[in-house]
């Protein structure tokens, strides 16, 4: 065994489920819904969720997800102008939210900034 192959995070049953199962649903149209996607895999939901998670971030696999009421979602992005309107979800959503944590601390957006490149510089 290679001494990388030892260092590679390992999907556990459920991820491989999950993944398996969201390949189903390519494009927003498809999408299923964290508790639909939970009582397929006879899963609680946060698992379901948190399987998720570490399949963007740990595994890198491209999925998207949508708050449209009629068909929301997980997915995998059938298009680029699917994964462009989740990015830029995504980005309002974090500038949302560094706003917000700027306030609670009262000071400038722009002081955030600089100490969050600080910060993934140490990363």
């Amino acid at each position: 065994m290679k001494r990388s192959d030892k260092m590679r995070p390992k999907m556990t049953d459920l991820e491989r489920a999950v993944w398996a199962e969201l390949r189903w649903h390519k494009g927003k149209r498809l999408a299923i819904t964290y508790r639909v996607l939970a009582r397929k895999l006879n899963a609680p939901e946060r698992a379901v969720r948190n399987a998720v998670s570490r399949l963007v971030n740990v595994f890198h696999k491209p999925i998207c997800a949508s708050y449209h009421p009629e068909h929301g979602g997980y997915y995998i992005p059938a298009t680029q102008e699917e994964i462009e309107e989740t990015y830029c979800k995504y980005y309002k959503h974090a500038l949302s939210l560094l706003r917000r944590a700027s306030e609670l601390k009262n000071i400038k957006l722009r002081s955030l900034l600089e100490q969050l490149k600080l910060d993934l510089k140490e990363v």
